[in-house]
C-alpha cells in the first residue's frame, strides 16, 4: 500500500502505518492538508517522515498518501530568474495566487505553464539518440541558450521531434523507441530526483580563482 495514517507527531518529524509498498527518501503527502514530506526511516512497519511545511494542528489518523517516486526537481526553461523555496515551490506564482503569506500544502507547479517557448530543433526524427544528445535550442535570456536534451538513461530511434514553433511546458515535443520496443516521449522540461547527482561526461579542470573585484 501506498497510504497510510500518521500514528504520532513529534515536531517536523512524523511516523505513519500502513505503507508498505512505499521506499526510502519516497516522496509522500502527509495529512488532511497534503503537506510535503520525504520517509527518511523504516522500523517495525513505521515510517519515520521529515515534513517540509509547518504541521502545527496534525492529529494522528490523518492520511499519508506516498507519490511512488523520490523528493524531485522540474528542470527546463524558466528556472531562471525565479525565486524558489526549498521544495521548488515558485514563491512569485505563490504570492500572485494566495497573497504574501504562504498556504500549508500549496502547491504549484515550479515551472510558468502559461509561457510559451520557441524552440529550434537540432535533432532530426529518425536518428539513434541517447542520453545527453541535444534536442532542442531555446534563447531563454539573451545571454542564456536553454538546451533541452534527452534525458539520463534514455536511448533509441527519435521516432517524432516538434517542428520549430512555441510550445509550453505540457506539450509533448519528441518521442523515442528504445531497443525494447517501448516508447517514450518527452516534454520541455522533465523531473529529477533532488538527491541524486546529475551524470556527466567529463568535468573541466579549474585553471583560473574566483576574482570578484572586492
Amino acid at each position: 500500500m501506498r497510504e497510510g495514517r500518521i500514528v504520532s507527531v513529534n515536531g517536523p518529524i512524523v511516523r505513519a502505518e500502513g505503507l508498505t509498498d512505499s521506499a526510502m527518501m519516497e516522496l509522500v503527502h502527509v495529512g488532511a492538508a497534503g503537506l510535503t514530506g520525504e520517509i527518511i526511516r523504516f522500523e517495525k512497519g513505521l515510517a519515520t517522515i521529515q515534513v517540509y511545511e509547518d504541521d502545527t494542528g496534525m492529529r494522528p489518523g490523518e492520511p499519508v498518501v506516498g507519490t511512488g517516486m523520490p523528493m524531485s526537481l522540474a528542470l527546463g526553461p524558466g528556472l531562471l530568474g525565479g525565486i524558489y523555496d526549498g521544495i521548488q515551490r515558485p514563491l512569485s506564482a505563490l504570492e500572485a495566487h494566495s497573497g504574501q503569506f504562504l498556504l500549508r500544502g500549496e502547491k504549484i507547479f515550479p515551472l510558468d505553464e502559461t509561457k510559451r517557448w520557441e524552440v529550434r530543433p537540432l535533432a532530426r526524427a529518425g536518428t539513434r539518440v541517447r542520453a545527453g544528445d541535444i534536442l532542442f535550442e531555446i534563447e531563454e535570456t539573451a545571454l542564456v541558450r536553454h538546451r533541452v536534451m534527452l534525458p539520463p538513461g534514455l536511448e533509441g530511434v527519435l521516432e517524432y521531434l516538434a517542428p520549430s514553433g512555441a510550445y509550453g511546458m505540457q506539450d509533448v515535443v519528441w518521442r523515442i523507441r528504445d531497443q525494447a520496443g517501448r516508447q517514450e516521449e518527452g516534454r520541455l522540461f522533465h523531473w529529477w530526483p533532488a538527491r541524486k547527482g546529475r551524470p556527466y561526461r567529463g568535468k573541466r579542470p579549474v585553471d583560473k580563482p574566483l576574482l570578484t573585484g572586492l
